[in-house]
């Protein structure tokens, strides 16, 4: 049928009946069938509006709803088999690192000065350390050492020692798996084993 205006679909005819989609009726198929040779030419330039309904004599001109068309509930999943090939994720760990720079060195040679605070949260530390030597002279040899005290109460939470400070010689000293039980400001005191050595820090770090 051509799609020019000289074939407006406007009324059908009672030769001209509506499909219906039973058994054996391809989807493809046009929605209407002609029941007689005159059905087709009362399809063409009628000029009278049409109203598709259920036949009926007169009309039945009440509203009309297709049922609700459900689909199937049912999910078909691929099956895995037991000798299937399975990946294990795997969990990489990045420690969090944390410097602070200190710099600073004890005048009072054996006495303890405070030389900075770091706060810790209450965990386990893989490692806390200090960058620390003796400076007397240029020469140094004595044994330094940088210990964390906390701040409320002031209980020793670790000592670091450098033993070999001859030179000076810088080392980094450290502790391992530090626990530590409340979370506080941690002050830091550095001190030496000789009345005539001056200990000094450059650094502390840790690592969880």
């Amino acid at each position: 049928m051509s799609y020019s205006s000289d074939y407006t679909i406007t009324t059908l005819s009672k030769a001209v009946l509506q499909r219906p989609f039973d058994a054996g009726v391809e989807g493809t198929q046009a929605p209407y069938a002609f029941g007689v040779n005159s059905g087709p030419p009362t399809l063409r330039q009628r000029s009278t509006p049409y109203i598709a309904s259920d036949y009926s004599d007169p009309p039945d001109l009440a509203p009309r709803s297709d049922p609700a068309t459900y689909p199937s509930q049912t999910i078909n999943a691929g099956h895995i088999s037991a000798t299937s090939t399975v990946h294990a994720a795997g969990i990489e760990y990045i420690p969090l690192l944390y410097t602070q720079v200190v710099s600073s060195s004890n005048p009072n040679n054996s006495s303890s000065m405070h030389v900075g605070s770091l706060w810790l949260d209450a965990q386990t530390y893989l490692t806390i350390g200090a960058l620390i030597t003796d400076i007397k002279g240029g020469v140094g040899g004595s044994n330094v050492h940088a210990e964390f005290k906390r701040f409320t109460g002031g209980s020793s939470l670790l000592t670091l020692s450098n033993t070999n400070t001859a030179g000076p010689t810088w080392r980094s000293i450290t502790s391992t798996n530090v626990v530590v039980s409340t979370s506080d400001w941690y002050d830091i005191y550095i001190s030496a084993s000789a009345t005539n050595a001056t200990a000094s820090i450059r650094g502390v770090y840790y690592e969880t």
